[in-house]
């Protein structure tokens, strides 16, 4: 006859039967992870996000909400989507993550301003201007506190200090600030640095929005001689450099000058990244764009047409780039009073967004302004009045209409490793990618010097510190039980 358990057995052997489903739960998650990781570094940033969700759920019931591994998922799931410029659902991501590195690590810590800045960012991308500011000047000031102008995090702070001063108007102060970024830059890392070409790209993108353009020129002309000794004339870096310098010739009236300047870099960009590719596109829009200065206004309509067909095919017709061009032509054929079809353009360009990024985006905003003026043009007020009424109840909310950057600003391409330093940061509790960084407070190196390494944990080797009191604190909040287990799959150094 088969005996059945006793209740008191039964009771006896719950914790360890939930251990074991649990140590079996944290392996799955584990797999998880490292399918995250390897579609992060393709780049396959829409199919990682319902994975990175599923992650998240399942270190949130195992490890809890307050856990760093659960932070650095936050870290990555709300980054993922800002790539995929999806803001308004990276936000609740940022902010949850911003709360819990107040909770647990203190609204002083090193940490708490990372994801402060990273949701300030957040905030700017979504026209939300004063509260991205606040956050800013928080973050800046926590890290100037500690470490002071003679660090990296400080002078990235100051620098996306910078460009929001600069869009709102402040000019002085976003001067000052992008300028002491660059001296800081120079004298932490040197004059050939990438990160100090970054800040010159960004002292230049004040100086341009001050329409200080002769300054802007000189600055991204210093910018280009840096990645042409770097990377060589036909690297997209150096092109897209390039471009910028043709726009501020045009913009200076210099067309003749800025037009061969430029056709080399379309012409250069279809041979070496091939027709259907952003920045070949990106470029033919561009020099569209010269051409409507120039006067040329039939040739920026052919252009423009002939961009807008290449992304039609590349990416589909409800991507937001698609947009942007349809957008752009519009334009063009509203200033040839073709209003017939510069309307329905508008009227797709403005669906779209509405779809993609939703009725009070900044960019949104500008779409249906534009698509109002085409509808006075054609006295058709009353349609026009009601879109304007709208726009008029989201800049109540303190959204402002912000128009997406010019392509020729945007045109960015991945930087090579060989122009990467050894010690370039990364953005600290992110578990993508190759740098390390700290277990506790997701800094991307020790804390006494610049290029210091962190240091491994001795149980597991699996985890790394920047310094003691990291290593203790992430013991107490929970290391102590995980680190048996990991040791058990992680070889030694």
């Amino acid at each position: 006859m088969r005996k059945h358990v006793s209740k008191e057995a039964q009771r006896d052997s719950q914790p360890a039967m939930e251990e074991e489903l649990r140590d079996h739960d944290l392996q799955m998650l584990m797999r998880l992870d490292k399918r995250v990781a390897r579609l992060l570094e393709q780049g396959r940033l829409a199919e990682s996000v319902p994975q990175l969700r599923r992650l998240l759920e399942g270190l949130e019931r195992i490890l809890g909400p307050e856990h760093e591994e659960t932070l650095a998922v936050l870290h990555d799931l709300g980054g993922t989507l800002m790539k995929l410029e999806r803001h308004s659902e990276a936000e609740e991501f940022l902010r949850r993550m911003f709360a819990m590195r107040e909770k647990v690590c203190g609204p002083q810590h090193p940490g708490t301003w990372v994801a402060c800045s990273l949701l300030a960012g957040n905030l700017l991308f979504q026209g939300k201007h004063a509260e991205a500011e606040l956050m800013m000047r928080r973050a800046l000031a926590g890290h100037e506190k500690v470490h002071g102008w003679n660090d990296a995090n400080t002078l990235y702070a100051a620098q996306s200090l910078a460009s929001l001063l600069a869009k709102q108007g402040q000019y002085g102060e976003a001067g000052q600030l992008a300028c002491a970024v660059l001296e800081g830059f120079e004298q932490l890392c040197g004059r050939d640095d990438p990160r100090t070409t970054s800040a010159v790209e960004n002292l230049a993108r004040v100086a341009f929005d001050q329409e200080k353009l002769a300054d802007a020129e000189r600055l991204y002309r210093r910018c280009l001689d840096a990645y042409a000794k770097a990377l060589g004339p036909d690297h997209t870096c150096t092109l897209a450099t390039t471009s910028r310098v043709a726009q501020l010739l045009s913009l200076q009236g210099k067309h003749t000058e800025a037009k061969q300047l430029h056709m080399p870099v379309l012409a250069t960009f279809e041979r070496v990244v091939g027709p259907q590719d952003d920045c070949s596109i990106s470029a033919l829009c561009d020099h569209a764009l010269i051409s409507k200065r120039g006067g040329e206004i039939v040739e920026a309509e052919r252009l423009l047409r002939s961009a807008l067909k290449r992304l039609e095919q590349a990416v589909g017709p409800d991507d937001e780039r698609v947009h942007r061009c349809a957008k752009d032509l519009a334009a063009v054929l509203h200033s040839q009073e073709q209003y017939s079809e510069a309307e329905q353009l508008y009227r797709r360009c403005v669906a779209g967004m509405e779809q993609s990024r939703g009725m009070e985006d900044p960019c949104t905003l500008v779409c249906i302004e534009q698509l109002a003026a085409c509808l006075q043009a054609q006295r058709k007020v009353p349609e026009a009045n009601v879109l304007l009424g709208r726009v008029q109840k989201v800049c109540d909310k303190g959204i402002r209409p912000m128009d997406w950057p010019p392509f020729w600003l945007l045109q960015t391409a991945k930087t090579p490793s060989r122009l990467q330093p050894a010690s370039c940061e990364k953005a600290p509790g992110s578990r993508s990618g190759q740098q390390h960084v700290c277990a506790h407070c997701g800094s991307s190196r020790a804390r006494d010097t610049l290029d210091q390494a962190l240091k491994k944990c001795g149980g597991c080797n699996a985890v790394r510190y920047c310094c003691k009191a990291c290593q203790m604190a992430h013991w107490k909040a929970g290391h102590k039980k995980e680190c048996g287990k990991l040791a058990a799959g992680t070889p030694a150094n």
